[in-house]
């Protein structure tokens, strides 16, 4: 017992500590990481401002005095500019007039650049791919961006239909490198968004310039932090003309995401225009990949894992050496104290009649029964001896033997101390083989228990009856005596070690050890074993298979 409380608070110790440790290393990961996307957001903002601003002093340089194409700002940065903050992150940008209409937001689309031989532009569009992208294309697109997520993902070539001054896509091929110290490994994924007769052809291949803004939804968290976005945009419009909404930045958290948004207002040729970002990212996930995480978890892992499995070994060593001692101790004192009472209870009964002179004519009898129940003894104490050393070992020897004359040669050593309590035995056994594998000796003496017990409790003219069948390649084994049932609240007690007998089956004396002996060696036979209440008596049976 004191081994088991050991155990267990070490275990417990184990857990709780590991558990501690494991929470404090996701703590610090997960500040580490909400520094790190807020320096990312911050970087984000400050580079989409540097875009705006050179758009419209470009086009102050110009003197166009046209409508602003907002299509040629470009908010999907993390794709424009070569890095992504998070890993799990989202970004959009909006612009929106003085009464909070959204004139332009981030979506999926391709801004081309043409350039002349002194690499000087001369011409820059935006294609517009969200409003031709169907469900089928939207998912292929979706599994390519998931599958090359850390390649890079590109438009390198594009077929357009030009109509006045709108570019309509007809087909478009999305493209990933993966370079290594050797080779380049390619990947493309060709789509066609719309039927009409292409017009235009550009190539990365050609001096374009060709930069892909996808929206990069390989996940549902990415999915609901882009709706998050959308929400906090439709707000912001409806709410556009309060001083509060003018500019602004905040942070905005739930369960999973973290989000950060910035509101700020420009003015050209005489008007207002508004300016939204916010980045949105599942700080549980990020977390959870953070690279300080993910090697704290695993050193914590290994050296849980070795220290456990050190206190496993040891634990289970040291319970096994204890329970056996144990087992072979307690089996030793048990069986003797059981089994050495039957034979010197007849030995006692016998030398009284010699010693009083009762039958003279019988004082041969006694003395020969006497010398049998010596030898009986002798034997009974070798076997115990050997069981105790086998408990120890915590196995034991089979070999092939007969069950019909095993249980003959029981019934003839309890014939004596069947007659000196004046009871009759009647067997009933199969005339079919009965051979068996198992340890003659400690089956023996388990079935020679169920004999002595039954006889036992027996006593006053009546029958004891043993019975062998044979079921398909199995032998059930059925002990009955005639006498008391087992009451229902002494069941669960009588195979225990010192149930006495009257704590089980009444008040006959008895030192409790047979049953639980014979319990212990069916065990570690694998046999079924119990018993059951008839009528006028009580049954115990064992099934060998």
């Amino acid at each position: 017992m004191k081994t088991k409380k050991i155990v267990f608070l070490i275990v417990f110790s184990a857990f709780l500590l590991f558990g501690v440790t494991s929470n404090l290393i996701y703590y610090v990961a997960r500040e580490s990481e909400k520094s790190e996307f807020s320096s990312a957001f911050f970087r984000t903002q400050s580079v989409a401002y540097r875009e705006i601003e050179t758009y419209f002093s470009n086009r102050e340089k110009n003197k166009k005095k046209s409508a602003i194409d907002f299509d040629y700002i470009c908010f999907d940065l993390k794709n424009l500019y070569g890095f992504q903050p998070s890993i799990n992150s989202v970004f959009i940008g909006a612009f929106l007039d003085e009464d909070g209409n959204i004139l332009s937001t981030t979506k999926n689309s391709v801004r081309i650049k043409r350039f002349d031989e002194n690499y000087k532009e001369k011409e820059a569009f935006v294609v517009d791919l969200e409003t031709y992208l169907n469900q089928e294309n939207r998912d292929s697109i979706k599994v390519f961006l998931k599958e090359n997520h850390h390649f890079g993902v590109f438009v390198s070539e594009i077929s357009l239909f030009k109509q006045k001054d709108k570019y309509i896509p007809v087909d478009v091929t999305f493209n990933s490198t993966l370079q290594t110290e050797e080779t380049f490994e390619e990947k493309e994924l060709k789509l066609k968004l719309t039927d009409y007769k292409p017009n235009v052809f550009i190539s990365d291949r050609e001096y374009d310039s060709i930069e892909t803004l996808l929206i990069d939804f390989d996940s549902e968290i990415k999915e609901d932090c882009y709706k998050s976005l959308l929400s906090d945009l439709e707000e912001y419009s409806a709410n556009i003309k309060n001083d509060e909404y003018s500019t602004t930045d905040y942070v905005f958290r739930t369960r999973n995401i973290e989000q950060r948004s910035s509101f700020d207002s420009t003015e050209f040729e005489g008007k207002i225009y508004y300016v939204y970002m916010g980045m949105a990212h599942d700080i549980v996930n990020d977390t959870l990949e953070n690279n300080s995480f993910v090697n704290g978890i695993i050193y914590l892992g290994i050296f849980f894992s070795l220290s456990g499995a050190v206190i496993t070994i040891a634990s289970l060593l040291l319970r096994k050496k204890s329970k056996n001692l144990s087992n072979a101790e307690n089996a030793f004192v048990a069986a003797a104290a059981h089994e050495l009472k039957t034979p010197l209870a007849v030995i006692q009964n016998q030398s009284e009649c010699i010693i009083e002179n009762i039958a003279a004519e019988k004082n041969d009898e006694y003395i020969l029964s006497i010398h049998e129940e010596a030898i009986r003894m002798n034997g009974l104490v070798t076997n115990l001896l050997r069981y105790s050393r086998l408990l120890a070992a915590g196995s034991i020897k089979k070999e092939k033997t007969n069950l019909q004359e095993l249980i003959f040669e029981e019934i003839r050593k309890h014939e004596a101390f069947a007659q000196a309590n004046e009871v009759k035995i009647k067997a009933r056994l199969t005339t079919e083989k009965a051979n068996i594998k198992c340890n003659k000796e400690l089956l023996s003496l388990a079935i020679g228990n169920y004999i002595s017990n039954a006889i036992k409790f027996s006593m006053g003219k009546k029958e004891v009856k043993v019975s062998l069948r044979k079921m398909n390649n199995s032998f059930y084994l059925e002990v009955y005596n005639e006498g008391e049932n087992i009451s229902r609240e002494k069941k669960d007690v009588i195979w225990n070690l010192m149930a006495k007998g009257d704590e089980s089956r009444g008040e006959k004396e008895g030192s409790g050890m047979g049953l639980s002996l014979s319990a212990k060696i069916f065990e570690y036979h694998d046999y079924e074993y119990g018993f059951r209440n008839v009528s006028d008596g009580v049954v115990f049976y064992l099934f060998i298979s």
